[in-house]
This record gives C-alpha cells, structure tokens and sequence, in this order.
C-alpha cells in the first residue's frame, strides 16, 4: 500500500514554507512576462533590432531567440521547485538542482543581453552562445549517430556556417594555429556566477554555484553538509546520521535564484523594448 506522505518528503517549519512561498510567488509573473515578449516581435528602435544579423537563417541572427530560451529553462526549473513546496513536498537534496539551473540558464541570458554593452559586443555573445550551444549537439549527434535529414543539417555544418558569418560581420579572430574563430567563446557556469553574482567580501560567487552542484552530482561534502547532529555510532569511527533538507539554506539558495531569474527577465525585456 502506497504511503500517504510522499516518498522522501521530509519535515519543514511552517515558517519556512511560509518564507518560500512568498518568494516563489513572483515565479508566474515572471514566466507570464517571458511569454508575452516571446509572442511579439522586439519594438522597433530596440537593442534587438538594432542587434539582428543581416542572414537568411533565423538560426544565427537573433540574440533575442537564443535568450528567450535560456529564460524558459530558467523560469520552469523554478516552477517545478514551486509546485513542490506549494504542494508541502519538501524534498532532501533535489531542490538544489532545480535552483542551480535555474541560476546557470538565466545567467546565460543575462550575458547575451546586459544592459550596458554595445551593440557589437552583444553580436559577439550571440554567437558565442550559439556556438556553444552547437557543440552540444555535435556531441549529441556523434554519441547518437543521428544526424538531421536534409533539407536539415549536422550541428558541425552549422557551427562552419556559423564561423562564416561571424568573419563577414567582423566578429572573428584567428587563433594560434591560423584557424578562424569566434572573437570570444561563452563563459562557462563558474565564470557566469563570478560575473552576476554577489556574496561576502572575501567569496567568490563561484562558491555558490559548486555548492550547489555539490547536491546535484551527490558529492559527499555537499550531502552531508546538512547531517543532524553528531550520528549514531555504529562501529570504530563509523557513524551514521539523519540527512536532510536545511530550511534556511533552502531559504537562501531559493533567493538567489528568483533575484537571478528576474534580473535577466527584466534585462530581457528591457532589450526588447524601445527606450522611451
């Protein structure tokens, strides 16, 4: 017979659930306003416009595809971690994975469209982003053996017509062995977090993000950070204790990642969006 309080739920303050309640609450709004940008072409006189490459293939020409992406991973991986605690399933652990991609995609957005970069220097990033995002699925289609039929095309054909018109645009460089290459490779996530990310004088923002990828690869330093108490002894120097969720570390992660998601939800619709 099936228990009645879900599989690996365990106990949460009131206050607690309370406090992430009211911080996940903004999560709707924020996907509602990613959604109705989305449907809508940028206003004219917009960064994103002005931004578009001159191509045929939509594929490389609009940074504002690309981060809207980037922000719909962002925005569901929040939901999903709201719709549990709404539901009072307070996990153990997985809620760190949610909240750490939540934190990377957006991130990832926020680079293609910050405020206070030049017009240039975003191209430069849409690319950048674009490339990465190839050679993934590069990688997808050599683990697979699967390549699109045409009129379709392999992930490393793309990444070659994606080179060619970076170097028409003036956005390439050439590398130590002569190749052509993009004038800037994407950041990684580590990278992403040093950049966007605030914490105590003295930490790097990185920090947060190996914390919380800690949980996500079941590391044991980071899964046994939250153990209760000193343990029962089970043997010489054998020990074994209660592992759980951590409600103010909950908290606090859960903070940072809806003030990351809608710092790059507002710097995207502000890219969308003529200055008035």
């Amino acid at each position: 017979m099936a228990s009645e309080e879900p599989y690996l739920s365990v106990p949460q303050e009131p206050e607690t659930t309370a406090q992430l309640v009211e911080l996940l609450d903004a999560v709707p709004s924020l996907y509602d306003r990613i959604n109705a940008q989305a449907r809508l072409a940028p206003d004219p006189g917009s960064a994103a416009r002005s931004d578009r490459v001159n191509t045929a293939d939509w594929t490389y020409s609009d940074t504002s595809i690309l981060a809207a992406t980037f922000l719909v991973a962002a925005a569901d991986h929040l939901a999903a971690w709201r719709a549990l605690v709404v539901a009072k399933y307070q996990p153990a652990f997985s809620h760190m994975s949610l909240i750490r991609t939540a934190m990377e995609t957006a991130s990832s957005a926020y680079w293609l469209v910050e405020p206070g970069v030049d017009s240039s220097e975003r191209r430069i990033r849409m690319f950048a982003a674009q490339y990465a995002t190839l050679d993934e699925r590069r990688k997808f289609e050599a683990a697979t053996g699967l390549v699109p039929d045409p009129p379709g095309k392999a992930a490393s054909v793309r990444q070659r017509e994606l080179i060619g018109i970076a170097e028409a645009t003036g956005l390439t460089t050439t590398n130590s062995k002569g190749r052509t290459v993009l004038a800037r490779p994407m950041p990684g996530a580590i990278e992403l977090f040093d950049l966007y990310e605030s914490v105590r004088e003295g930490a790097k923002p990185s920090w947060l993000y190996r914390f919380l990828s800690g949980y996500a690869h079941g590391y044991q330093w980071a899964m046994v950070s939250n153990a209760s108490g000193s343990g029962r002894e089970l043997g010489p120097n054998i020990r074994v204790a209660m592992l759980s969720a951590h409600d103010s570390t909950a908290v606090q992660v859960t903070a940072y990642g809806v003030r990351a998601v809608r710092r790059a939800v507002d710097a995207y619709v502000a890219y969308r969006t003529a200055a008035r």
